[in-house]
C-alpha cells in the first residue's frame, strides 16, 4: 500500500472515489464506512445519488454532477440525515475518469448555527421589538443600553443613542429614589431581583408606575451591566388603588352596618361574606368567609328553601336587577334568625347575570314585634272595654281620634266612620263634669297618665258614665305621639252606689231617730212605770194612766216612721 493509499483510506474524513460516467463507488475509506453504516461491498454496489435526497437529487442535472462542491443533505444506511461539506476533484482511477470526494458532517456546525439565527430572533422580538422596556445600566445608574420601546418611554420621536450615558436616577420619582437605590443595593448579592413598583417621568413629563426585574450581569463580557426588564403597569396600579379604597369603604361600610354584606360570583358559584356572617350568625370555620352558593342554600329553614331558591333563580333568569325576599336563616348553635334578604345583580357587556351583591339583615326582632303588635292588636279588637286612639296634639285644633274598637261603637252609638277624625269631645255634654275634663286637660298638656270618671252622650243623647284611662304613647326618640284612652261603662255602677248612698242615708236618719225621737217617749213611760210600781193611795192614778197611754202612742208612731224608712230588703 503506497503513502497515497494510506492517506486515503486511514483518513479521519469520510472519502470516496466514484466514476464520473456513471456515478457509481469504485473505492471508500474506512471513517465512510462508519460513518454512513454500509459495508464497503454494499457501497461498491451502489452510485453517488443512494446517498442524496430525493428532493437534491431531482434539482442536480447529471452532467452538472461531476463537480459535486457544496453542501448536501445525505441518508445513512439507517435512513437518518446528515449534513455534509463535499469536495471533488478529478482524478483518473484504474484508467478510467474519477472524482475524488472528501465529505465534511457539518451537521452539528448548522445546528449550532440554526440555533444562533433563532436566538437572534428571539432577541429581536423580545428585546428590539417587544413591548417591554430593556435597558442595560452600569454600576453609576447611567444607561449602557436601550431598546426602542425604552427610548420611545423617555422620547416620543426615536432617537437611538441619545439616552445612552445618562442617569435613571434623574427620572425616578423623588419620593421613589431611596427605596429603588435601597432595592438596587441588594442586587450584587441576590443577583436578580423584582424591584417594588416606582415611577418613572416619560417624555411628556407624566410620571408613570413601572415594574421592573434586574438582574446583575455585570461579569458577563457580552453585557457588562445590570440587565432592567421594565413594564408600564400604572393602570394596574391605578385599578389596585381604586380596589384598595373599594375594599375599604366596603369594610367600613361592613363595620358601620348590622348587616352580613355577601357577593355571590355566579359564575363560580362562590360567595364572600363579610363579618356579620360570623359576628351576627356564628358560622367561624369558614375559610375565608367564603362559601359556595348551595351552602347558603342549605342554611335557609327547609319551610323557606324551596321558595327563596326558586325566587332567586327566577330573578337571575329574568334578569331583574333586584331581589328581595324574608326567610328564616340558621345560626351555628342551630337556632333560626329571621332575616330580610337583599340582592343587586351586576351584567356583563353581553347583559347576562354574572353577580349579584347583597346584604343580610337580621329582623328577628322586628318579627317578634310585629307578632306582639297582632296579638296586642287581637286583644285591643276583641276587648270588652272600649278602646280610643287620639293624635298627641293638643294645639290648634285638638286631639282628633283615629282609631276605635268595636267596643267603642257599641257604647257610643256613633259608627267608626263618623268616629275617625272627630275630636274625643264628641262624648261630651251638658252633665259631663267640666273639673274632671279639666283635669284631664292638665295631665294631656304634663304628658301624665290621668283617671277620670264622667258622663258621657250617645249618639242619641243617653247618658252614660264612663272611668276613662288615659295614657300617653311616645316614639323611640321619646316625643309623645298619641294618647290611648280605656273606657268602660260604669252606669250601673254608678246606679248602684247612688242606691247604697240614699240606702245608707235613710239608716243615718233612723239612727237619728232612734238616737232622738224614741228615747223621749220611752224615758217618759219608763218614769210612769217607776211611779205605777210606787203608788200609794191618794195619788192622782188617772192621771199617770193618761200620760202613759200619750207616751205610748207617741213611742208608736215613731216606729211606725221608722219602718216607713227602712228599706224592704233590709226588714
Amino acid at each position: 500500500m503506497t503513502f497515497t493509499e494510506s492517506l486515503f483510506r486511514f483518513s479521519p474524513l469520510p472519502m470516496w472515489v466514484y466514476n464520473a460516467k456513471t456515478l457509481k463507488f469504485l473505492s471508500v475509506n474506512l471513517e465512510a464506512v462508519r460513518k454512513y453504516g454500509y459495508t464497503e461491498q454494499e457501497f461498491l454496489g451502489m452510485s453517488v445519488n443512494d446517498l442524496r435526497i430525493v428532493e437534491e437529487v431531482q434539482l442536480l442535472k447529471i452532467e452538472d454532477a461531476v463537480f459535486i462542491d457544496g453542501i448536501y443533505t445525505h441518508l445513512k444506511k439507517d435512513k437518518s440525515r446528515i449534513s455534509v461539506r463535499l469536495q471533488s476533484s478529478a482524478v483518473e482511477y484504474n484508467g478510467a475518469e474519477a472524482m475524488l470526494v472528501v465529505a465534511t458532517d457539518i451537521t452539528a456546525q448548522l445546528l449550532d448555527e440554526s440555533a444562533l439565527k433563532l436566538n437572534e430572533r428571539k432577541f429581536k422580538v423580545l428585546v428590539q421589538d417587544g413591548m417591554d422596556m430593556v435597558a442595560i445600566i452600569g454600576a453609576d445608574f447611567k444607561y449602557i443600553y436601550l431598546n426602542p420601546s425604552s427610548e420611545q418611554f423617555y422620547i416620543r420621536e426615536h432617537s437611538a443613542g441619545s439616552l445612552i450615558g445618562t442617569s435613571v436616577l434623574d427620572k425616578i420619582h423623588e419620593q421613589d429614589r431611596a427605596g429603588v437605590l435601597a432595592e438596587f443595593n441588594m442586587v450584587p448579592a441576590m443577583k436578580q431581583l423584582q424591584l417594588s413598583p416606582f415611577r418613572l417621568k416619560n417624555y411628556a413629563g407624566e410620571y408613570r408606575w413601572i415594574e421592573t426585574s434586574v438582574t446583575d450581569l455585570q461579569t458577563d463580557p457580552a453585557i457588562g451591566g445590570i440587565l432592567c426588564n421594565s413594564r408600564d403597569v400604572t393602570e394596574r396600579i391605578e385599578n389596585d388603588e381604586k380596589m384598595r379604597l373599594n375594599i375599604e369603604r366596603y369594610n367600613i361600610i361592613s363595620k358601620a352596618t348590622s348587616d352580613t354584606i355577601w357577593d355571590w360570583n355566579l359564575s363560580t358559584n362562590t360567595i364572600i361574606w363579610n363579618k356579620g356572617i360570623n359576628g351576627i350568625f356564628g358560622h367561624k370555620n369558614l375559610k375565608d368567609n367564603t362559601t359556595t352558593g348551595d351552602w347558603w342554600a342549605m342554611q335557609i329553614h327547609p319551610d323557606d328553601r324551596d321558595r327563596v331558591w326558586n325566587n332567586i333563580q327566577q330573578h337571575i333568569q329574568d334578569k331583574k336587577s333586584r331581589w328581595v325576599d324574608e326567610y328564616r336563616f340558621i345560626c351555628a348553635d342551630g337556632t333560626y334568625r329571621y332575616v330580610s334578604d337583599r340582592g343587586f345583580m351586576v351584567f356583563d357587556e353581553h347583559g347576562e347575570s354574572i353577580r349579584m351583591i347583597g346584604s343580610l339583615q337580621d329582623i328577628s326582632q322586628r318579627k317578634q314585634e310585629e307578632q306582639w303588635s297582632r296579638l296586642l292588636e287581637s286583644v285591643v279588637i276583641n276587648a270588652t272595654d272600649a278602646v280610643q286612639i287620639c293624635t298627641g296634639n293638643i294645639e290648634g285644633s285638638g286631639q282628633s281620634i283615629i282609631y276605635v274598637n268595636e267596643a267603642f261603637t257599641r257604647m257610643s252609638g256613633y259608627t267608626k266612620f263618623e268616629l275617625i277624625g272627630a275630636s274625643p269631645r264628641i262624648s261630651q255634654g251638658p252633665e259631663t263634669d267640666i273639673n274632671e275634663i279639666r283635669r284631664l286637660k292638665d295631665a294631656i298638656e304634663s304628658k301624665l297618665p290621668c283617671e277620670i270618671e264622667v258622663i258621657n252622650y250617645t249618639k242619641q243623647g243617653k247618658e252614660y258614665w264612663v272611668s276613662q284611662s288615659n295614657a300617653p304613647i311616645a316614639d323611640s326618640s321619646g316625643e309623645i305621639t298619641h294618647w290611648i284612652s280605656i273606657q268602660r261603662d260604669i252606669t250601673q255602677n254608678r246606679k248602684h252606689l247612688q242606691e247604697i248612698e240614699d240606702q245608707n242615708k235613710k239608716f243615718r236618719e233612723i239612727a237619728w231617730i232612734q238616737s232622738h225621737l224614741v228615747r223621749a217617749p220611752l224615758a217618759r213611760i219608763m218614769g210612769l212605770v217607776d211611779l205605777l210600781q210606787s203608788f200609794v193611795p191618794g195619788d192622782d192614778k188617772d192621771q199617770l194612766l193618761v200620760h202613759l197611754t200619750s207616751s205610748a202612742r207617741e213611742l208608736d208612731a215613731i216606729i211606725i216612721n221608722i219602718a216607713d224608712k227602712t228599706p224592704v230588703d233590709k226588714i
